[in-house]
């Protein structure tokens, strides 16, 4: 497992979707077992992090991640990126969320950032980042993941 790089990931809107039934993002279960093979992977949100390690338990998804931060265990979600990145250098952690406040959050911190356009601001990310670190589909994180963490070394 590379130990240099983690990889965050927020949770609603990027791994489970829905407004009233939270399901799991199509194809996000596959990818984020390629991705705990290689990399720690860790879940900064603003919501309860009980709540999203029952529903990570549900559908048999809470093993691959190391920790799960949320409102419960800092008041910001900024706060759980600097937690996370305080175990690691910022530059070697990738934030992977579908929100523009997610990704400025994470590159204030001088991390890499890739852009889900299946939730919230999916639509507006086009105009926010490169369109090399915007993706439609969950299969090319993995590809887009080891892109930017080869760029680091």
């Amino acid at each position: 497992m590379n130990l240099k790089n983690a990889i965050i990931f927020d949770f609603y809107g990027t791994i489970a979707v829905g407004n009233f039934k939270l399901k799991l993002t199509s194809e996000m279960d596959k990818t984020i077992h390629i991705l705990a093979e290689k990399y720690p992977l860790y879940i900064a949100t603003s919501a309860n992090s009980v709540s999203v390690s029952d529903f990570l338990k549900k559908v048999s998804l809470a093993d691959p991640f190391i920790q799960i931060l949320g409102s419960n265990n800092f008041p910001t979600k900024f706060e759980s990126l600097t937690e996370i990145s305080s175990n690691f250098e910022a530059k070697n952690c990738i934030m992977i969320s579908d929100t523009i406040a997610d990704l400025e959050m994470a590159k204030r911190l001088q991390m890499k950032v890739i852009g889900v356009d299946w939730g919230l601001d999916g639509h507006k990310l086009k105009k926010y980042l490169d369109p090399g670190l915007i993706t439609s589909n969950p299969n090319e994180l993995p590809f887009l993941v080891n892109t930017l963490t080869n760029a680091s070394e």
